[in-house]
């Protein structure tokens, strides 16, 4: 199936490990970006354009690392 949803991963060097960008919202705790595919829009441009919108951080997508169905919510 096509993807619907975006979820960029952004990585960054620490002295004690990879991190992964994440944030605490006021009300659903801890989470990454994420965001809707506009239609027809190629998911990379998805991901860098949610990562704008959501961190203001302007990013390259570098590679897809995978897709999941979350059939339960109609979201891949």
């Amino acid at each position: 199936m096509k993807a619907n949803k975006v979820a960029p991963v952004v990585l960054r060097q620490h002295p004690d490990g990879p991190q992964i960008l994440a944030f605490i919202h006021p009300l659903a705790g801890h989470q990454r970006v994420k965001g809707s595919l506009e239609p027809g829009e190629p998911s990379h441009y998805g991901a860098e354009r949610e990562l704008k919108e959501e961190t203001g951080l302007a990013g390259r997508a570098v590679r897809e690392i995978g897709q999941w169905d979350a059939a339960f919510q109609g979201q891949i």
